[in-house]
């Protein structure tokens, strides 16, 4: 697979892998005025997402394949690095913050006694989530400025 190939198929799969946390970013101020039911109701929306963390562990891993067909190529290594950081960083907060919330709630099917705990911890990891999926296609696309830019540079 060419590098141009790499970049393409690591930038559409950080962008896919991005698209539904900043979704939840950007509902989460209204989402955190709901009462308890209408909180419910609005979380069954999300039933059938968890298919889009099949997108997750591609992204991920292409990363890492671009990370080493980059090395020893200064700038664009380093966005690259960067970007594959910030997605593990976004898993880490996944699973210490957002599945224990999912579980503790049965995916959101009951609300315990400290739902408005979990539901904070629920709509705030996935805003943290959001920064650091965008940061790792802002560092994707820098890498990818980085190389193009030494491409071009070198004599034909």
């Amino acid at each position: 697979m060419s590098l141009r190939t790499l970049y393409f198929f690591t930038l559409l799969l950080a962008v896919l892998a991005f698209g539904p946390s900043f979704g939840h970013a950007l509902e989460a101020a209204n989402k955190l005025a709901l009462d308890r039911q209408d909180y419910l109701v609005a979380q069954q929306l999300y039933q059938g997402w968890a298919l889009l963390g099949l997108i997750v562990l591609p992204s991920i891993v292409l990363t890492g394949f671009l990370v080493l067909a980059l090395r020893r190529r200064g700038l664009s290594l380093a966005g690259a690095l960067t970007a594959l950081i910030l997605q593990v960083w976004a898993q880490v907060v996944f699973w210490l913050f957002i599945w224990p919330a999912n579980a503790a709630t049965r995916q959101w099917t009951m609300l315990p006694p400290d739902w408005a705990a979990l539901r904070a911890q629920w709509e705030y990891g996935h805003a943290v989530g959001a920064l650091l999926n965008l940061g790792a296609v802002i560092a994707l696309l820098l890498s990818l400025l980085a190389w193009a830019r030494r491409k071009q540079a070198q004599p034909a």
